[in-house]
């Protein structure tokens, strides 16, 4: 069995940080008469209480979630409908939940996504959309033949909603077989803290799909292949929330508060 490695995401940005990627047509937005749930009963499906930190390694210190009640939002989606749907209140979102939240965002908020989405050849490109305490929201895109490595999510809950196009997952849970689904238009699932995957656009034309993670920020762990993964998928460590004026500091000395958000795309991000 391979070692798996520890990948932290960088600061999101709401522009390219390529800058030079061409913006290509968008597809058609979500029908929601499409709209299906799927994988609302696989194992671990709905335990958010597998995700709590029990593992090792690091996620980014400079990228901590916000002190209780403040939501970050992407500017493009900076609107009632949306906020509304964050629940900062909510402290540790199950699988359940975060599917519907991917699954609501991507029927209401198709056009403003899809105007917001880019196409990269070079690699596949990313926006985070929201962060809160309990929760992050993230828009990715996939241009033909574009994919993930095989990775779990650092005993993270997590969903995703395809908003346009369509994406072939191969999921594994542990001591389990390798499966594999074409997730289309509409498609919308939450999986909890014990499942590996890998997410390929292997069709022909560009998909944009919608995620979602509980606890945020939390590291991914890359694989050789699906085959390797533990019997026992540990969770990693989320960062420790950032102050409010109010309260004593809770972050080492030198370390940054997050950046605003911006959009970011890299070679590697396992969402």
């Amino acid at each position: 069995m391979s070692a798996p490695t520890t990948t932290t995401a960088a600061a999101p940005s709401p522009t390219n940080a390529a800058g030079t990627s061409a913006n290509r047509p968008h597809p058609s937005p979500t029908d929601p008469a499409t709209t299906r749930v799927i994988d609302a009963t696989s194992p671990d499906a709905t335990d958010p209480d597998a995700t709590s930190p029990n593992g090792t390694g690091t996620a980014d210190p400079a990228a901590a979630p916000p002190a209780p009640g403040e939501v970050d939002v992407h500017e493009a989606l900076d609107v009632p409908a949306f906020r509304r749907l964050l629940r900062p209140d909510r402290l540790r979102w199950s699988a359940g939940e975060l599917r519907d939240l991917t699954r609501s965002t991507a029927l209401d908020l198709a056009a403003p996504l899809l105007r917001l989405a880019r196409y990269v050849p070079a690699q596949r490109w990313w926006a985070r959309l929201a962060l809160t305490e309990g929760v992050e929201v993230w828009l990715l895109t996939w241009m033909p033949g574009q994919g993930t490595e095989p990775h779990d999510h650092g005993g993270a809950a997590g969903s995703f909603t395809v908003l346009a196009g369509e994406v072939r997952e191969d999921y594994r849970y542990p001591k389990g077989p390798v499966r594999a689904a074409t997730r289309r238009v509409g498609d919308a699932l939450g999986f909890g803290a014990g499942r590996a995957h890998q997410v390929r656009n292997t069709g022909a034309r560009d998909a944009v799909t919608v995620h979602a993670y509980s606890p945020p920020l939390v590291p991914t762990r890359e694989y050789r292949s699906l085959a390797d993964i533990p019997d026992r998928i540990a969770a990693l460590p989320a960062p420790a929330r950032r102050s409010t004026a109010s309260e004593e500091p809770s972050r080492s000395p030198g370390v940054l508060a997050p950046a605003p958000l911006r959009a970011v795309h890299a070679s590697v991000l396992g969402k």
